[in-house]
């Protein structure tokens, strides 16, 4: 199922009469998420003009809000995303001073669709420093197939070595899955939740490490020097423990996407390539993890589809809501 928004109120055709402030209007939703069983959806709304959390349920063709937030100045809204038919993690940020410049404060809130039982994802643990931790929103992994738990990265003994933990979303209580490592600060999961990949770097050098599925060790399957211009990265296995999805631009000079092979530590078929700009985003089909849509930016966004009827859906919408911005949840 595909579910599109139109994004903005404004009819942007163009027009002799048109007032400038019809082009400055700030989209009145943005980051719409629909729960896991279409019951709700939560979006950032526009309230003069300062976004703030809202939440709706689903009543056939009508509407019924169940939570909307305060508006505020200092404290925003990062990101949203349903981690069960019924609790949602909020991100939320603030600019705060630690002794220097104003630097970014991130933290995570679980709650439930109208507003109740919040609960910060981490407990106000101190650092070896004597400082809270100021990254505190990083998930690695929503568990689609555990509506209790999300996989999160902090490490509140040493941030310089990143720790992956499990977290009950209802409680915050947690647990290490992957303790850190010197010179690793990313972790990664396959499709069933077992941590697979991490990111290193030191010096002007940056690496990628695999843990094989049948494998407690850790081996390095590339790396690269700041500056040379050699990219890869890693976007996700599919359904397939041994098959990663990535992007590289080891043939063409440009990003393209790439099936990689664990099992023999080789690139497999070409998922898609443009021939002047680099592919920049992967929407995948979470019923079966393969990849459902790439998209590029030419003189705008531009899709490559592999769903046809998703490709169907869209583009009837899309003629339908002529001159309208759009976005694929």
């Amino acid at each position: 199922l595909v579910i599109l928004l139109s994004l903005t109120y404004a009819n942007t055709l163009a027009h002799a009469q048109t007032p400038v402030e019809a082009f400055a209007r700030m989209p009145k939703f943005a980051d719409l998420v629909v729960s896991p069983d279409g019951k709700y959806f939560a979006a950032k709304m526009e309230l003069e003009g300062i976004y703030t959390l809202t939440i709706f349920e689903i009543l056939g063709n009508d509407l019924k809000l169940t939570y909307q937030g305060k508006t505020t100045d200092d404290i925003g809204v990062r990101w949203i995303e349903w981690a069960s038919p019924t609790r949602l993690l909020v991100s939320l940020g603030k600019a705060y001073r630690r002794g220097g410049p104003p630097v970014t404060e991130t933290r995570l809130i679980a709650m439930n669709y109208d507003g109740s039982n919040p609960k910060s994802m981490i407990s106000p643990k101190k650092t070896s420093g004597g400082m809270a931790l100021q990254i505190q929103d990083r998930v690695i992994d929503f568990l689609p197939h555990d509506p209790d738990h999300i996989i999160m990265e902090y490490n509140e003994d040493n941030i310089a070595k990143a720790r992956a933990n499990r977290v009950n979303i209802h409680n915050a209580r947690d647990k290490v899955l992957q303790g850190g490592k010197s010179d690793i600060y990313e972790w990664g999961t396959d499709r069933q939740g077992n941590i697979r990949w991490g990111w290193g770097r030191k010096d002007n050098t940056w690496w990628y490490t695999i843990r094989d599925v049948d494998n407690k060790n850790w081996r390095t399957i590339t790396e690269g020097i700041w500056g040379s211009g050699k990219e890869f990265s890693i976007w996700g296995f599919t359904s397939n423990p041994n098959v990663m999805i990535v992007a590289s631009n080891h043939e063409t000079g440009k990003n393209a996407i790439y099936e990689y092979n664990l099992s023999t530590n080789s690139f497999g078929r070409e998922i898609f390539s443009h021939p002047s700009v680099d592919v920049s985003h992967v929407m995948w089909n979470k019923k079966n993890w393969t990849v459902r849509r790439v998209a590029y930016t030419i003189d705008g966004t531009h899709y490559k589809w592999f769903d046809p009827v998703a490709e169907a859906d869209y583009n009837n919408i899309q003629k339908a809501l002529q001159n309208q911005s759009l976005s694929v949840v």
